[in-house]
């Protein structure tokens, strides 16, 4: 009887590891979908940080500006090269500025 009650037990436990394995969804569709989004807002963060490292030296150099201006200093010279411009003030300092 222990014997019938052994077979019994293990014919339901291969019919529920048959019946996982059949029923269970292919998600290898999904998980590409989300590695190409994570790959696209991944590539997205690393251009937005760049421009604001640039923005914020940008801002800087103004800040150097503003303070030559409030000190009297006037802009010498400018020369332009490709998108970049170097101011160089009355004072000596240059200043460069990116478009």
């Amino acid at each position: 009887m222990r014997h019938i009650h052994h077979i019994a037990y293990l014919f339901v436990a291969l019919a529920a590891s048959f019946l996982i394995t059949a029923c269970g969804e292919d998600y290898s569709g999904d998980i590409d979908k989300l590695n190409s989004q994570y790959s696209d807002i991944d590539r997205r963060v690393t251009t937005l940080e760049s421009q604001v490292r640039t923005l914020n030296s940008q801002l800087g150099q103004l800040s150097v500006l503003a303070q030559a201006a409030e000190q009297n200093f006037y802009i010498t010279s400018v020369k332009t090269t490709g998108d970049t411009y170097e101011l160089t003030l009355s004072n000596g300092r240059v200043i460069i500025l990116q478009k």
